[in-house]
């Protein structure tokens, strides 16, 4: 499993969901499988940057991905201490 902190601010949406397509970069997968999984990271992440920690205040989210094969399948994990 690999895994990458980011703070949890809105600025770092493209940089989290980055970080979760490239574990994906050297399987086949569809534009539709990709957009269905943006949505959910972005989904996600919006949610512990907005409700998790007291305004002004910004915390962390430690985003953790997992691929397998057989099928393909990626799991993705969202820690935060909010």
């Amino acid at each position: 499993m690999i895994e990458k902190r980011f703070p949890a601010v809105l600025n770092q949406l493209e940089s989290v969901q980055k970080f979760v397509l490239d574990q994906l970069k050297d399987y086949p997968y569809s534009e539709r499988i990709r957009a269905q999984l943006d949505v959910a990271v972005e989904e996600i992440f919006v949610n512990i940057a907005h409700y998790a920690y007291p305004p002004g205040r910004p915390g962390w989210a430690l985003i953790r991905c997992q691929v397998d094969q057989e099928p393909l399948r990626i799991t993705v994990q969202f820690v935060d201490s909010g």
